[in-house]
């Protein structure tokens, strides 16, 4: 059995030690970062798939052009500031539109 089995899944008592401190770890960066953007939403172009495919990369793209601090939490986007979270969630609007009508343009070809 490997250790990441025990310490993980199995939850054995002698790597609690380990299990509260990767815990408290993950927690005080997490609360340096607390302004959230989705990374999934409606697809609204069809009904299917239910979650845009194109949005989880246009946020990506426009939260590294603007060279935004972010991490990613159960499917967030985090900021340090609501600032640079509202940037990137309206440059990523902006490539959103972009990647949409490059998509167009080609299908009318």
């Amino acid at each position: 059995m490997s250790v990441t089995k025990r310490v993980w899944i199995e939850k054995d008592p002698a790597y609690a030690d380990v299990r509260a401190k990767f815990a408290n770890e993950a927690a005080a960066i997490i609360a340096q970062h607390p302004f959230g953007a989705p990374l999934r939403r409606k697809n609204r172009l069809a009904a299917s798939p239910h979650w845009d495919p194109l949005w989880p990369r246009r946020l990506a793209i426009a939260a590294e052009e603007l060279k935004h601090d972010h991490i990613t939490v159960n499917s967030r986007m985090m900021f340090r500031t609501e600032e640079a979270r509202d940037a990137t969630m309206q440059r990523a609007e902006v490539l959103w539109a972009e990647e949409l009508e490059r998509r167009k343009s080609h299908w009318r070809k």
